[in-house]
């Protein structure tokens, strides 16, 4: 009987990862069109065109060098989307967010191959679910085409080379598989070899913990110039810039990313804080405030877990691997309390702790399945498990298309934490916006209306506590932000025939008054919601209470 068993659960489980997968992809083909434009869209559909047009030249066409500091970041999913869209996926934008969103389903495989290394057979599908339900992760995985896949390239590069040592498979074919994974992940983000490398030493020092084959070092040895190499490789054949500069390129990248040179105000805990000058505790506490409770709850069941199998050093995968994900979920958040790196937009440049914090959960969940099941059967246990993963089910419907605002009961609801905390940090919202605007228009189509749009410039200085900078009336200083013409397809990229969307310098260029301008659209962002105090609000893109962006009608006020 138990074997019979034992020889089902594998059917079972890939079963039941093929079932998700399709669903999954299923949904993001038919809602990726509903996130809005983000103010980073538009330059990396131009960066994604610039890679293909300088491949395609054979090298000679090196715009994409040239076009603003991109190419401190690997191309490949821009040059995926780009092609997409040549392909008739829809527009430019409508393509990069279905390309996203079907690459994000591939967070089902890449948690269930690290999944896999626990001695748990339910664990693997469990993670994968788990990471589905988590709103930060599912709000980034339509518009985020830098850190979503950068979080599942490091979760299979963790998987792959995870294998290697608790497996104890040092064989040639185990090293390319790893060496690939790590090229791919670095493809995607070159700066990111400062956290993989951290990964690689963290994984070596704790397979030192846990008995190996004699010989095993000796072996491994001799593979890690293959490994190493054919990462490089990889990197090197999708990463324009590195032609020009195949070292001096990924050194500056990683230097970029730990010494960002331009900080930016950032909303935490109520105030105004430099993104260079953030607390210590600044991604721990996000972590806390945007998990879902229930997720909470079974990621300290098995956080307990994983350390106490870490501490008996027993026999088993369940202890190297809970040592090896307790270091991917933790590490990074003990290098920025020392390290102090510019970070803004809460996790979005930790995303790929996210995967980690699924199997921590999912190890709890584990434990959770089989404790009621030891007591009550395997219906209820199954039925505790998937109300405990599935609870934030009702946030991720309620919240469309703005799951990356999402905050849990301990801010004191969404209301209250869009007053103390990022939410739309990426305009997101403007579509919404624009599309009210665009139903006033339509019932009046032989008239043009003018829509100033806020966001840009970022404000200098930090110190927003007696009011928003509103660059309304003046030219910006030489020393500010300039406005990037790109960016407001934020909002002009839905907006109908006759309604005319414009940033600040278009109007100085231009030579518009402010006062000929029907509405102004503002991000909540930096409180450039507070300009033109005197106009009146019409429309509010709003969920839960927390309000994103506001339209206010300039000709009323």
């Amino acid at each position: 009987m138990s074997r019979a068993r034992s020889d089902r659960g594998p059917t079972a489980n890939w079963l039941a990862f093929a079932v998700l997968l399709a669903a999954a992809i299923g949904i993001a083909t038919a809602i990726h069109d509903d996130y809005g434009v983000t103010w980073d869209d538009a330059a990396y559909a131009r960066y994604g065109e610039l890679a293909l047009q300088y491949f395609a030249s054979g090298g000679s066409d090196d715009q994409v060098n040239q076009f603003y500091d991109l190419k401190y970041y690997g191309p490949t999913v821009e040059m995926v989307a780009a092609l997409g869209s040549r392909a008739g996926w829809g527009g430019s934008y409508e393509a990069r967010h279905l390309v996203i969103g079907i690459l994000a389903t591939l967070s089902i495989l890449a948690v269930g191959a690290a999944g896999r290394l626990f001695d748990r057979p339910h664990l693997p599908i469990l993670a994968a679910l788990i990471l589905l339900m988590l709103p930060r992760f599912v709000g980034h995985a339509f518009v985020n085409s830098r850190d979503v896949p950068f979080a599942i390239g490091v979760t299979f590069s963790m998987a792959a080379v995870s294998a290697v040592f608790i497996n104890r498979d040092f064989s040639w074919r185990s090293v390319l598989v790893a060496g690939l994974a790590l090229g791919l992940t670095l493809s995607l983000r070159p700066s990111g070899l400062v956290v993989l490398a951290v990964f690689f030493l963290g994984i070596s020092f704790l397979s030192r913990l846990f008995p190996a084959p004699p010989g095993a070092g000796e072996v491994l040895g001799s593979r890690k110039g293959v490994l190493l190499g054919v990462a490089w490789l990889t990197l090197y054949a999708t990463w324009p810039w590195a032609h020009l500069r195949p070292v001096r390129s990924i050194l500056e990248a990683a230097a970029l990313a730990l010494a960002f040179p331009r900080p930016i105000p950032v909303l935490f805990d109520g105030g105004f804080i430099a993104s260079n000058e953030l607390p210590w505790y600044y991604l721990p506490k996000y972590v806390l405030i945007t998990t879902p409770p229930s997720i909470l709850l079974l990621l300290l069941i098995g956080l307990a877990i994983a350390v106490h199998r870490v501490w008996q050093r027993g026999e088993g995968r369940t202890g190297p691997m809970g040592a090896i994900t307790l270091m991917w979920f933790i590490l990074p958040l003990v290098l920025f309390a020392v390290r102090r790196p510019t970070v803004y937009d809460g996790l979005r440049h930790f995303l790929f702790i996210l995967p980690a914090l699924a199997l921590l959960a999912a190890l709890g969940a584990t434990a959770v399945l089989e404790f009621v099941r030891a007591r009550a059967g395997w219906v209820l246990a199954w039925l505790a498990v998937a109300l405990l993963i599935l609870a934030p089910t009702r946030a991720l419907v309620r919240l469309h298309p703005y799951q990356m605002t999402y905050f849990n009961a301990f801010t004191g609801g969404m209301e209250r934490a869009a007053e103390r905390y990022e939410t739309d940090y990426w305009l997101t919202g403007y579509r919404e916006a624009i599309e009210w605007v665009n139903g006033v228009a339509g019932a009046d189509p032989g008239t043009t209306y003018r829509v100033l749009v806020s966001g840009w410039p970022i404000p200098e200085t930090p110190d927003l506590a007696t009011g928003p900078v509103c660059w309304t009336t003046r030219r910006l200083p030489e020393s500010a932000v300039p406005v990037d013409p790109l960016m407001k397809d934020a909002a002009a990229h839905r907006a109908a025939e006759n309604v005319r969307v414009y940033v600040l310098t278009e109007l100085w260029r231009e030579e518009i008054p402010v006062t000929a301008m029907d509405f102004y659209v503002s991000t909540t962002r930096f409180r450039y919601d507070e300009c033109f105090p005197e106009a009146p609000v019409t429309y509010r893109v709003q969920r839960d209470g927390a309000t994103y962006v506001v339209v206010k009608e300039i000709a009323a006020g």
